[in-house]
């Protein structure tokens, strides 16, 4: 709901509750289970507010955001006595975002910051059953960041742009109840920008250094370019290139199993040509090539008889994209889009990289009229690997549908894989089957 609270304050606020159930089935044959079935009552609760001012240039913005959930982890379907079956007994969540915003002269800056703070207690049991208790984990995190942004006009086709920013994550770890593992990573940035626009080309070039702090790594340069080029009405054209690093996670460095404190960078050089073509008011068609190529990329591999994180050697990603839409009459749309991938590392494995199909197909149709609408999707995604492990391809069917009544409600009800199609999330760890939603929605001022 949205009120004034004043001329020149403004507040919102939503509120969401989602339960549900769902069973995961157990292969029977592990002799330490007593039950295949795993039973899961899902609660979630999201809570947000926005407080907004605003006179003249200036804008002040403050925004909260909770979330509380329980759940279970999906667990693997295998026989393996060594099964550790993981419930999520509550996992709460916060998150406070402060933003100003002030314009003087040919000058706009924006300065802000925030703080997400994480609880996460969970049960580990050694039975489907959920009787024999191994132990409790209680995982504590937060992160905070301060950004400041100016921008200086030039004209009316220049704009430069200068950015800091810091961000910092901390974590720890307990085991019934003994911290066994924290660590802290922190990392600071700075860019300048300079952009250029007329009606049928535009341009933004930024170059910037990312200064890593407490992880033991060297400073690198980070950029990105963008061109933007309309030789026709019906023809845009975009060409990106540029150089990014993340550091290492907090669990990619400090986890109890497979953690390594000794982690680096990573760092990727990209490129990317994009082309979109309406040839009619009713069509429209998106073509996208690209190419990554990562140095350092974090994966967890077996070093000694240990499965550890590790930086890897030379990764390169190559891909298409392809979308077609069209909305033949007022009410009735659809479209399909593919994706193909393929990657390769300096061993020369064409799948070095988990969870990365070579084709995804999306094929969707959408009605809508009056108060209400649905929308049909089947996606397509093809085999993919786990550790070595191929995982098959799968091909699910979505339906949803909504109706508005009443000014202010709407009612949802939404069908996943509907088909009850039998596929793997993971290895050994199924996918969810047939699943049905429903939701009701209510919108105050």
């Amino acid at each position: 709901g949205r009120m004034m609270l004043t001329p020149n304050l403004a507040a919102r606020i939503s509120a969401t509750v989602v339960t549900g159930r769902q069973d995961f089935e157990v292969l029977p044959g592990d002799p330490m289970n007593s039950s295949t079935i795993i039973p899961e009552e899902r609660v979630q609760s999201v809570g947000a507010a926005r407080i907004e001012y605003r006179k003249g240039n200036r804008r002040l913005v403050t925004d909260l955001w909770t979330q509380q959930s329980a759940f279970a982890v999906p667990p693997r379907v295998s026989a393996d006595t060594s099964n550790i079956y993981k419930v999520v007994d509550g996992e709460t969540q916060g998150r406070l975002g402060i933003s100003y915003d002030d314009k003087a002269g040919a000058y706009k800056w924006q300065a802000r910051g925030h703080v997400h703070l994480l609880s996460r207690d969970t049960s580990n049991y050694s039975d489907a059953a959920l009787t024999t208790l191994t132990n409790l984990e209680s995982l504590n995190g937060s992160r905070t960041g301060l950004g400041l942004l100016g921008n200086r006009e030039l004209g009316k086709r220049w704009h430069l742009i200068a950015s800091a920013n810091l961000e910092s994550d901390r974590g720890d770890a307990e085991f019934n109840a003994a911290t066994i593992s924290k660590g802290r990573t922190t990392i600071a940035q700075s860019a300048v920008a300079a952009q250029y626009e007329q009606d049928y080309f535009d341009m933004q070039s930024s170059v910037g250094i990312a200064v890593p702090i407490g992880i033991g790594a060297s400073p690198w340069p980070e950029f990105k370019t963008v061109f933007r080029y309309i030789p026709a009405s019906l023809l845009e054209l975009k060409l990106t290139t540029g150089h990014k690093g993340r550091t290492p996670t907090l669990r990619e460095r400090h986890d109890f199993g497979f953690g390594n404190a000794t982690l680096g960078p990573e760092k990727a050089l990209f490129g990317e040509f994009e082309a979109k073509v309406v040839p009619a008011s009713f069509l429209e068609a998106t073509g996208r090539a690209y190419v990554r190529r990562t140095n350092g990329l974090i994966e967890s591999q077996n070093v000694d008889g240990t499965l550890m994180f590790v930086n890897t050697g030379r990764l390169t990603i190559r891909g298409v994209d392809a979308m077609v839409e069209g909305k033949l009459v007022k009410w009735f749309s659809g479209g399909a889009s593919w994706n193909y991938n393929e990657a390769e590392d300096t061993t020369g494995d064409s799948r070095p990289l988990d969870f990365l199909p070579k084709h995804r197909i999306n094929t969707w149709v959408r009605a809508a009229a009056g108060q209400g609408g649905a929308t049909l999707r089947v996606q397509y995604v093809g085999t993919q690997v786990d550790k070595n492990v191929e995982l098959p391809r799968r091909t699910l069917l979505q339906v949803s549908a909504y109706y508005r009544f009443a000014d202010r409600y709407q009612f949802t009800l939404r069908g996943e894989n509907l088909a009850d199609h039998r596929y793997e999330l993971r290895n050994q760890v199924p996918g969810p089957g047939r699943q049905v939603y429903a939701s009701l929605q209510s919108e105050w001022d």
